[in-house]
């Protein structure tokens, strides 16, 4: 999901839209203090519950904080909240490592909560006739917007729910001037797509959409493979990348459709041949770069009609894709649409590199010409590699 929004908001930006990515912060709740509890339970200062969290991440942070943890027993949201707050700064320095940039991080706590948002968007809601009393809580009836059943807003104890939060985040967003939110969950949101989509609708977000990513099964020589040093428990995020590399990581997500699973093949994105994809436009780039290089000072008058063979025309036919490819991925949002364009745009390439010359050419104004078309593919490239975030090496 962080890949693929990332590359969204880039294809987005290239498209002409003023755009924010936003990465929303679940800080407070019942799952902050769960998490105050769990680590609790891991040091024995509580008695362990079946919903408590069991990552060793989690183990190894409760002791190395044991001693605030102890002090904050009776307070297991205070532990929790310094768990959560250390976290994320473990999650930025992965984010900055797989170049996956946002603009704002907004703190469910601090940003909704604390500012009374909940209270305005319920204020919202009731005023749209579509809320309703029943068994002493508070619905909306997200079934008239598709929703399969109705969802409840306040519970029977008077709480407010995540649906209401995320609700009021919407709210936050629509405040700070924005028309439209593309909102990117995990597999385990497909249930929450029509009743977020319902609240949007009624808060004024018409347009906004919910993409939801699929599940990741790591392979190895066609089994699949276990990277965790956490007991096997999972592989993080963290681990892929400095397994791979970045650049292998983000092309390989980007290759599939959302509505695909995904299995990332571990042995392929380490390979440094042509058979890896990303090492494949890559490599375009650095022959393309050497062409350049190597012709040097080259003259002669440019003549566009002297490039006729059908290795110079596949490269200026698959150039002037470039707009239409990126106008469909702002449209649909299936910025995959871009990876397979790039792996053309290379392939392309790659076939112009081994049928024509520039160097050594006869005719000038031929390699001149030849020559400009590079610089006008590298151009291009360069800006295809600009939206998805792939590096430009120097040498392969």
């Amino acid at each position: 999901g962080g890949f693929w929004g990332d590359v969204l908001a880039r294809v987005l930006e290239f498209s002409g839209f003023s755009v924010e990515r936003e990465y929303y912060v679940n800080d407070t709740g019942n799952q902050i203090l769960t998490l105050g509890k769990s680590a609790l339970a891991f040091l024995g200062l509580i008695p362990d519950e079946e919903t408590f969290y069991r990552g060793e991440y989690l183990r190894e942070w409760a002791g190395r904080n044991e001693s605030f943890a102890k002090k904050n027993s009776a307070r297991p949201i205070a532990v929790g909240e310094k768990a959560a707050e250390e976290f994320l700064k473990e999650i930025k320095k992965v984010l900055a490592a797989a170049d996956i940039r946002f603009g704002r991080f907004t703190s469910e706590k601090k940003e909704i909560h604390q500012k009374g948002l909940v209270e305005k968007v319920l204020k919202i809601f009731k005023k749209s006739g579509f809320v309703y009393e029943k068994d002493g809580a508070v619905w909306l009836k997200t079934t008239k917007f598709g929703d399969d059943k109705d969802r409840v807003l306040i519970t029977g104890d008077k709480f407010p729910t995540y649906f209401l939060a995320d609700a009021a985040h919407y709210l936050e967003s629509k405040k700070r001037g924005f028309f439209r939110k593309i909102n990117i969950l995990g597999p385990d949101h497909y249930g929450y797509v029509k009743r977020i989509q319902a609240a949007a609708k009624i808060i004024g977000l018409k347009k906004s959409e919910v993409l939801i990513t699929q599940t990741v099964r790591l392979v190895s020589g066609g089994k699949e493979a276990k990277m965790s040093k956490r007991k096997g428990e999972f592989a993080t995020f963290e681990d892929l990348i400095k397994d791979v590399g970045a650049d292998a990581a983000r092309f390989f997500f980007l290759l599939t459709s959302l509505s695909t699973h995904l299995d990332f093949d571990l042995m392929l994105a380490k390979e440094r041949s042509v058979k890896n994809p990303v090492y494949y436009i890559q490599y375009a780039y650095v022959r393309a770069k050497k062409i350049i290089k190597k012709a040097g000072g080259l003259k002669g008058k440019l003549n566009f009609r002297l490039l006729s063979e059908s290795a110079d025309l596949n490269i200026i036919k698959k150039m002037i894709e470039l707009p239409d490819v990126a106008a469909k991925a702002a449209c649909d949002y299936q910025v995959n649409h871009l990876a397979i364009y790039a792996q053309e745009l290379a392939a392309a390439f790659h076939n112009f590199y081994e049928k024509e010359r520039i160097v050594g050419v006869d005719d000038k104004d031929l390699a001149y010409s030849r020559l400009i078309l590079v610089k006008t593919y590298l151009s291009v490239l360069e800006k295809v590699f600009d939206i998805l975030g792939i590096s430009k090496p120097e040498e392969m």
